[in-house]
């Protein structure tokens, strides 16, 4: 189907055909863990769980999972949950959505997968198995990191972590915009023209996500305009230059030259027409007040991305070594002393023989910093892959007892996870009680005594009284 509305490309396209022409369609893939020991799939071509959502919609297991949708109706409506809170799929519209395949196929990048969940279903309800690999994401899982690392239990309420089946799921996204809304009157009129979820999507999103790994106003400023780094001059060294951030896109208006932003429909009304410059800063002013209705929303955020950055900062100008981090399953590391230099370049060539490759990779300079503006991603990714180990080792002490047809089959996709259509349930208690694991003994406060950083103040969250990390 996506061949037909073509949707991959022609990489993907060779790809896929090798694989049928070489092995009947199926294919292996090797794992290996980055440096915080997050899951990474080392595919060499195209198709992985882990590539892009055309690709994921056309990947499945290497055989079909049995579900009976009448027998087992618990089973069956975990999953058509999971399809409906991810692609808006159910049990009354997945004919409707198969019958319109093509249409959606080609209405964007979430088509796929959208015809994909629908077709599940259709398998499910006809032959009652179904090799689909059913993705389910992390709901913010960074800030619910950050709430159970500060035992914060206003914060954890707004990103479920005191969530109770059958009640209403919060949402920080909107949170952020209902309080601004309440807050700011000038702010209020204007976006009173525009639907909520609307706002939650093309202002919100970026602020939360985007803050809650540390970045300032300034990115997500870029973000909202739609700017891509695409501009580059040569600087007095001879060096070409990508401006990316944006005190190099600023200084790079500065000098005369002309940028074209492509912003969502709520920034380009907020713009007014303005161009250049006085976009940036129009863009800039918002996205800092949208910031501190957030950090006045979860003040605990700030102050955990304050003291993390703060002490990889100060323990690396006191020793020249940057700050250690170790998980709650021993795996220790530290972090970068490099950073990327996005100015330069470096061509390198590999293969053997008469088939050889060449491309450009950016090159690494030192970060006098000590890798502060990556403390707090890293701290969160290293959680995030101590959860999906705890995962891997809860499914195959489950798996010990079962026959080969019967074990569990499971991908990781860095903070989510991805089952077979009758594990729905079990990978969600899983994850619970994998959160759990994780931070029952986890403390950010040993590593910043570590480090010689004073000590934070705990609030009252119990990681007990956690019933499902809600997805």
């Amino acid at each position: 189907l996506c061949q037909q509305a073509d949707l991959l490309e022609d990489w993907e396209e060779k790809d896929a055909q090798k694989i049928f022409n070489h092995n009947d369609g199926y294919f292996y893939l090797d794992i290996f863990l980055c440096f915080r020991g997050r899951t990474h799939t080392n595919h060499r071509g195209s198709f992985s769980p882990q590539s892009n959502k055309i690709v994921r919609a056309c990947v499945d297991w290497g055989y079909e999972h049995p579900l009976d949708p009448v027998a087992q109706p618990d089973k069956y409506q975990a999953l058509v949950d999971v399809l409906y809170d991810e692609y808006g799929v159910n049990h009354d519209n997945y004919l409707e959505t198969w019958d319109n395949r093509q249409a959606i196929l080609k209405s964007g990048k979430t088509g796929p997968a959208k015809v994909r969940a629908a077709l599940c279903l259709k398998e499910l309800n006809e032959k009652k198995k179904s090799a689909y690999i059913v993705q389910q994401d992390a709901t913010q899982s960074g800030y619910q990191h950050a709430a159970a690392c500060m035992r914060d239990e206003a914060l954890g309420s707004l990103v479920n972590l005191l969530w109770k089946p059958g009640t209403t799921r919060a949402d920080l996204y909107m949170e952020v915009v209902t309080v601004i809304k309440e807050t700011d009157a000038a702010i209020n009129a204007f976006l009173s023209a525009y639907d909520d979820r609307t706002i939650r999507s093309e202002l919100a999103k970026d602020v939360v996500m985007l803050s809650g790994y540390g970045s300032s106003e300034d990115a997500i400023a870029l973000s909202w305009l739609g700017y891509a780094g695409q501009l580059r001059y040569i600087n007095e060294d001879g060096i070409e230059v990508f401006a990316e951030r944006f005190s190099e896109l600023e200084d790079c208006l500065k000098r005369g030259m002309e940028v074209d932003f492509n912003p969502d429909p709520i920034i380009r009304d907020w713009l007014k027409g303005r161009k250049g410059l006085n976009a940036m800063y129009a863009a800039r002013d918002l996205a800092l007040k949208f910031q501190k209705t957030l950090f006045d929303i979860a003040p605990s955020i700030k102050t955990l991305l304050t003291a993390l950055k703060g002490a990889a900062t100060s323990y690396y100008k006191k020793t020249g070594d940057t700050l250690t981090m170790q998980s709650p399953l021993g795996l220790r590391f530290s972090l970068p002393a490099y950073r990327v230099n996005k100015q330069t370049t470096v061509r390198i060539s590999s293969g053997s023989g008469k088939t050889r490759k060449t491309c450009s990779v950016l090159q690494m300079i030192p970060d006098s910093t000590g890798g502060a503006s990556g403390a707090l991603p890293n701290a969160m990714h290293k959680l995030d892959a101590t959860m999906q180990m705890y995962v891997n080792l809860l499914r195959m002490e489950a798996s010990k007892s079962l026959p080969p047809e019967r074990e569990w089959h499971y991908a990781d996709i860095h903070d989510s996870q991805a089952c077979s259509v009758d594990r729905v349930q079990e990978a969600s208690a899983m994850y619970t009680e994998a959160f759990k694991l994780t931070h029952r003994s986890y403390s950010i406060n040993k590593l910043l005594k570590d480090h010689n950083r004073p000590q934070l103040l705990m609030g009252n969250l119990d990681i007990e009284q956690i019933v499902k990390v809600n997805f």
